[in-house]
């Protein structure tokens, strides 16, 4: 179960996804789960993707295809599209109910980059019913698709038409303005999945932890730059505003989420990775993934260092009330609008951005 959304937008496709996996609980409707999984990843070059669904199946046909690969590992980009064409028509689906899945791709192999499905009904199909909004075209999958598809879709224009008046008078942005639509998305949902509506959409619809996403273009794909989504709350006063940050950063295949709160605990850090990117071990078994971890924490912890704190910016309001307008800010020379590292481990706001955030909660 997740919620995964493909943006198209000015010739680049992203494919945006959560990090929850989920299974039925013994209480009523509700859902167990938990917030650390990497759902999206690179499925050969050239390709892209986001699962959703049952997890051992979308696993299962990433993995048998990358195995089949290895008879050739060397191929044109449409060489491979072509491969895996042929692979999925012949490819003997699961089809009792529970395990359906579905996998979105973005492929460069036409040239510009096309969104397609892998549908465990239905096999390989073209996506061409993707919804124009705002210039960009969007398309959903996943369980949260009933909480938040009508939202999304009456919410993302709005957002778009910020981001290309924030682009007008902010020279940094102006260049990166096809590149902030994917950050301005993840934004949005972060804002529901890490506050007011977490409950809700963890236990009800298998949706939650940190959305991230890996983009493409016309001659490469890549995952996300450093990103911070900083989450605010008030009593409705604004003179009382309370406020937790999180961090999204990609090193090789790993995805790193951080997150710092005002009550001054410290920072605290989690590594996910794409379980499909791994070589199957010898032995069968499946990789221990802490272990994994630990093996290579040294080499990744350094690559997390030489990162930017981040590119992208942006603040998010816990109640829906006050989600009133954004507030981002974008750069590549390291002029940073939070410290995480204030006094007694508490984030830091420079005072003219936080002046930015309580103009939000004034009448």
């Amino acid at each position: 179960m997740t919620y995964i959304v493909g943006l198209s937008y000015r010739g680049m496709n992203s494919i945006v996804a959560d990090s929850r996996q989920s299974w039925n609980s013994n209480v009523g409707n509700r859902l167990e789960g938990d917030n650390h999984v990497l759902k999206s990843g690179s499925l050969f070059p050239g390709c892209i993707f986001g699962r959703a669904g049952n997890p051992k199946g979308s696993r299962d046909l990433i993995l048998s295809f990358k195995d089949f690969l290895r008879e050739k590992p060397d191929d044109s980009i449409a060489g491979f599209w072509n491969r895996f064409v042929a692979f999925a028509d012949r490819y003997r689906f699961p089809t009792a109910p529970e395990e359906r899945f579905q996998i979105l791709l973005s492929t460069r192999a036409f040239g510009q980059p096309r969104f397609f499905l892998v549908d465990s009904t239905t096999g390989l199909t073209a996506v061409d019913d993707l919804r124009s909004i705002g210039g960009a075209g969007l398309f959903t999958l996943g369980s949260g698709k009933e909480a938040l598809d009508e939202q999304l879709f009456s919410d993302f224009a709005g957002r778009l038409a910020f981001l290309q008046e924030y682009a007008k008078h902010n020279t940094k942005a102006d260049g990166f303005l096809q590149e902030l639509a994917p950050y301005a998305l993840a934004l949005w949902l972060n804002e529901r999945s890490t506050s007011f509506e977490r409950v809700s959409l963890e236990e009800y619809h298998g949706v939650g932890g940190l959305f991230h996403f890996i983009l493409q273009v016309r001659d490469c794909e890549a995952y996300q730059k450093p990103a911070v989504y900083l989450m605010v709350a008030s009593s409705g006063s604004a003179n009382d505003i309370r406020f937790w940050l999180h961090r999204v950063c990609f090193v090789r295949n790993w995805l790193f989420v951080q997150w710092n709160s005002e009550d001054g605990d410290g920072a605290h850090k989690e590594a996910y990775i794409d379980d499909c990117s791994l070589p199957p071990r010898q032995d069968g078994k499946q990789h221990d993934l802490d272990e994994l971890y630990q093996d290579l924490r040294g080499n990744l912890e350094a690559e997390i260092i030489d990162q930017p704190f981040y590119f992208f910016c942006g603040v998010g309001f816990a109640d829906c009330l006050f989600r009133r307008s954004m507030i981002l800010h974008v750069t590549t020379e390291k002029d940073y609008q939070i410290d995480p590292n204030g006094p007694g481990n508490t984030v830091r706001i420079r005072p003219a951005f936080f002046e930015m955030i309580r103009d939000n909660f004034r009448p």
